[in-house]
């Protein structure tokens, strides 16, 4: 008959063994194995747990020296029927495995008011590190006790720790009063003010706190990713993004499981994700694990707001840019259903500055002047989501659709010439996915996800330099794209908890994209292609969690379906540390991208890009990641340090002549730098910073020389700094974003300035707690109006055989913008 633990012996070490760890002499002849224990326990201040009656049966002679209490241990136990297992730092000694019961527990992580699943929360479970996946669920078991000790944290929330029974429990977390506690997470972690991840190049947002960031409402979720570090900060887009020295187009941003291409706007003030919609946003850098697909530069994975299920919930938002609303509905009892939409008035962009700059031939004389751009620009944007529960399964249905219109016009003197240059541009995307979580009663689950997204681009863009006295040498041009783009995916998978703390998962995709584009040049049609490529995707990963060990190993096989081409990519992580302390990790992956957004450089030098298939001349683009990442923390000040290197081979650039027609090279880039991130909480106010050093180099074959030179995208150092301070009902934010400079394309001489340099200040103050809620505030926008050149935006225009003149469009000037919050 099995005997249970019937005694538990706690005793704290001392201080001599905590920090010298001294070895361990026993000499003991023929002595109960239980009285050798509890002078192991009295004279070294191990902690330890055993049935002393049942060990008191066993007698033993020893003579020995050993180096540490482990070893000790398990030499005492290698001829007994007990097992030795540590949790934390207590040592427990039980009946051997075999013959004791197995005990599992299941959990489902929710918010404590509105039951919204959270997914990505970090749990310590018995001393081991999980975190829920996507429907906010986990799974672990073990032997012997029916008892789990629990500690869950998720951004923005009190941590929760308990005791919990084997069973399935929901278990609910309170959300902090003012979100400006938890800000940013890295993986697994466990603690009230900061958290620290176990696995590196992994970034958690609580998307709440982007609220109190300077900036305007609807940009919030960019404004927030911008001030990250390894995302790039200058040019200020809220269409892609650059992690890390990536390319366009090598990012990847999925909402509800389907993937946003991006909209272009001219203000940069509205991004293509309506705030009110989002509920978590996981940003994974580099070197991820092997269920992602699809780029080679990193991932924003957002998940939409499921609305509340006991409930009816209104917002309202307003400001001088834009109105925005949101509602969500309970409907049938377990399920609600949410919309958001934004509109944007039509007149609210004012003309702005831009710079008119001759590049000479060397030795002539620069001319300047300044000018004014007169945009127009419209969006709108609709979010509607069904989201329940059936039984302990989990689905929703989401939908998306977004107008993007703009319009601008130079019409300008520039010595004795004039200039005219105009772009019309409308874009209009929706997207939609199904997604079903089948929790098995064993914590085994199995999802389902059905996704697709559409994105269509009619672009117009015209150009005239009138030489006046000298006609012959006038330059006129006029080019169209039309473009329409799609993605449809289905991706099933399942996730086993197979040992105490050991998962599995294996998972199949198929991936469709079809692409259809023409251009056109001076009228003429100089491309009408159709295109399509399809893909199968086949990946399976081990995730291994012990003590101060997390190990995860898996790879993925990416099939070409009409070329019958395979692409295995292997993928390993390793993590080792205490999550309360300190902890080193180090990923590595082999990656390929089949759909690519490639530069195209006419004979001026303008830059500008179209989406891509990897079919004809075009490669699909291989990747190498290495991550190194060291981090901890000590009270409320947290720090991390990542060093990162990527080597990507396969990438296509095109050049246009003249006459339009396009040539395309194959090219190689290599990204290396370091990320440094310190964080601090005082007060309840929250202060961090960051630094990122980044080296991104490039070579194409039409390169001068075989030498490697500075991608467009390369910013050597880029320092980041926020301050959010909370004088609850008043709350006042700032941030500073400071970068050396990107490569100027349009080589202008040196008085035009190319360090990026923003400072914000926002300020806001809650005016009724109660519902209905409500809250105004202010943001002023590179409150000192440092002019930032858009470089990625540079207009040239030849104006003789020797020099072009060049047009620079200039990132936000100095900007207010008002808002009024609106929740009932």
């Amino acid at each position: 008959m099995s005997r249970r633990l019937t005694i538990l012996l706690f005793v704290w070490s001392s201080s001599l063994f905590a920090q010298d760890n001294p070895r361990i002499t026993l000499n003991f002849t023929d002595t109960p194995v239980s009285d050798i224990l509890v002078h192991v326990r009295d004279e070294y201040g191990a902690l330890l747990s055993f049935d002393h009656q049942g060990l008191s049966s066993h007698r033993l002679t020893i003579n020995k020296t050993f180096p540490d209490i482990e070893s000790l241990l398990s030499k005492i136990l290698e001829d007994l029927p007990f097992s030795l297992e540590k949790r934390g730092d207590i040592y427990i000694i039980y009946d051997t495995p075999a013959e004791l019961t197995r005990h599992r527990l299941k959990v489902t992580v929710t918010d404590a008011g509105n039951g919204e699943i959270l997914p990505f929360s970090h749990v310590m479970v018995n001393g081991n590190a999980f975190t829920t996946d996507y429907v906010g669920m986990f799974s672990s078991s073990a032997y012997g006790s029916d008892t789990f000790q629990l500690k869950v944290s998720y951004v923005g929330y009190y941590v929760v720790d308990t005791l919990l029974h084997a069973g399935s429990h929901i278990l609910s977390m309170q959300p902090a009063t003012v979100n400006l506690k938890e800000v940013v997470v890295e993986g697994v972690a466990v603690d009230r003010y900061s958290e620290t991840g176990s696995e590196t190049g992994v970034i958690r947002l609580n998307q709440k706190i982007a609220g109190f960031l300077p900036g305007n409402g609807d940009n919030s979720i960019f404004n927030f990713l911008r001030l990250q570090p390894g995302i790039l900060a200058a040019g200020e887009q809220a269409g892609d993004i650059v992690i890390w020295g990536s390319y366009q187009g090598h990012s990847k941003i999925e909402f509800d499981g389907y993937t946003l291409f991006g909209l272009k706007n001219f203000a940069e003030n509205i991004s293509s994700i309506n705030p009110f919609a989002v509920k978590d946003i996981q940003v994974l850098k580099s070197a991820y694990g092997s269920e992602e697909e699809g780029r080679v530069g990193g991932i924003v994975r957002i998940i939409g707001y499921e609305g509340q299920k006991d409930r009816a919930v209104a917002k309202l938002n307003l400001n001088n840019q834009t109105i925005s609303a949101f509602a969500s509905i309970p409907l049938f009892q377990k399920s609600a259903i949410s919309i958001s939409s934004r509109s944007s008035y039509r007149d609210f962009i004012s003309s702005s500055n831009i710079d008119i700059s001759q590049e000479p031939s060397r030795g002539r004389k620069v001319l300047r002047t300044d000018g004014a751009i007169s945009p127009e620009y419209l969006y709108r944007d609709y979010n509607i989501k069904w989201a329940g529960t059936n039984g302990g399964d989990r689905f929703h249905i989401s939908y998306f659709r977004a107008t993007d219109e703009f319009s601008f016009a130079v019409d300008d003197e520039f010595g004795p010439n004039k200039v005219e240059v105009s772009t019309l541009e409308n874009n209009q995307q929706w997207a939609g996915s199904l997604f079903y979580n089948k929790s098995w009663e064993n914590g085994s689950q199995t999802k389902l996800l059905i996704a697709t997204s559409n994105m269509n681009i009619d672009r117009i863009d015209s150009s005239l330099v009138d030489f006046r006295g000298n006609p012959q040498n006038n330059f006129d041009a006029e080019r169209s794209e039309s473009t329409s783009l799609s993605e449809t995916k289905a991706h099933l998978s399942h996730l086993v908890y197979w040992r105490v703390a050991n998962s599995f998962k294996a998972g199949l995709q198929y991936v469709d994209n079809q692409l259809q584009r023409q251009l056109n040049f001076q009228g003429n049609i100089i491309e009408d292609k159709s295109d399509g490529l399809s893909r199968m995707g086949y990946y399976a990963e081990n995730e291994w969690t012990r003590n101060k060990w997390k190990i995860r190993a898996g790879g993925r096989i990416d099939h070409l379906i009409e070329s019958n081409e395979l692409f295995l990519q292997p993928r390993l992580a390793l993590a080792w540390g205490t999550v309360d302390n300190f902890r080193i990790s180090i990923a590595w992956g082999k990656y390929n991208q089949f759909i690519h957004r490639n530069a195209i450089i006419d004979a001026p030098g303008n830059l500008r890009y179209i989406w891509d298939l990897s079919e004809g001349l075009v490669n699909p683009i291989e990747s190498n990641h290495a991550v190194l990442g060291v981090s901890g923390f000590v009270g409320n000040f947290s720090w991390r340090i990542n060093a990162f290197n990527k080597i990507t081979s396969g990438m296509s650039r095109y050049l246009e002549d003249e006459t339009g027609n396009l040539s395309i090279y194959e090219g190689d880039s290599r990204v290396s730098g370091l990320d440094f991130y310190v964080s601090r909480e005082f007060g309840g106010h929250r202060f961090w910073t960051s630094y990122t050093l980044s080296d991104a180099q490039e070579y194409f074959g039409y390169f001068d020389n075989s030498e490697y030179q500075r991608a467009l995208q390369d910013q050597r150092h880029e320092l980041k700094s926020a301050l959010l301070m909370d004088f609850e009902p008043f709350f006042l934010s700032m941030n500073y974003v400071y970068g050396s400079g990107l490569p100027d394309p349009s080589s202008v001489s040196g008085d035009v300035p190319s360090v990026y340099s923003r400072f914000d200040l926002s300020g806001r103050i809650r005016i009724r707690e109660s519902r209905p809620y409500i809250e105004t505030g202010i943001n002023l926008l590179n409150l000192f109006n440092t002019q930032n050149i858009k470089f990625n935006n540079v207009i040239r225009l030849p104006e003789s055989e020797f020099s072009n003149i060049s047009i620079h469009a200039e990132s936000i000037p100095f900007t207010i913008t008002l808002h009024a919050k609106l929740i009932f």
